[in-house]
């Protein structure tokens, strides 16, 4: 199956590279910096989610997240997608304690033009149940962001994750 850049949605690793993952996989998860991805399997998983958006296996160690088995990446790890696809950017036109807007955009023949923006404040944490989340009280500004860059990134740039939601 391909896009409609002609580029493979499936990304099976060959049987030289699914070696070197494992071997990789084995020496991360044996290293004991990520307490979350104590077996070998876990740190394969990590590696093959991040494979398939064209991260490497310390990316997705270190950006990559799993909960109840959906993938899930970190802020810097999904602005780094997007940023580095070519085809997507954004621009931060708001951030501080009070919310987040960000404008996002996509490369067309005249330039970058707006596919609109994702906002994140106070009363969507409310909603959200979130309001009283440790992370929001201590770093609001940066939870905003996070938010407000996960949801932009699902709702415009969704094909540079190959098919993962970010979250």
């Amino acid at each position: 199956m391909v896009d409609n850049d002609g580029r493979s949605l499936v990304i099976l690793p060959n049987a030289n590279e699914m070696t070197q993952i494992v071997a990789i996989a084995k020496a991360l998860s044996e290293s004991g910096y990520w307490p979350d991805a104590k077996s070998q399997s876990q740190a394969i998983t990590r590696i093959l989610a991040g494979q398939e958006m064209g991260v490497g296996p310390f990316a997705s160690m270190t950006g990559i997240y799993i909960i109840n088995g959906r993938v899930s990446l970190y802020a810097n790890l999904m602005a780094s997608i997007v940023k580095r696809s070519g085809r997507y950017d954004y621009r931060v036109r708001k951030l501080d304690q009070t919310g987040a807007d960000l404008e996002f955009l996509t490369r067309s023949s005249s330039g970058w033009e707006s596919l609109g923006h994702s906002t994140f404040g106070p009363e969507e944490a409310r909603i959200a149940g979130l309001a009283g989340n440790a992370n929001y009280t201590k770093y609001p500004r940066n939870m905003y962001f996070a938010r407000a860059l996960s949801n932009g990134a699902r709702w415009y740039c969704a094909d540079a994750f190959a098919g993962n939601t970010p979250y």
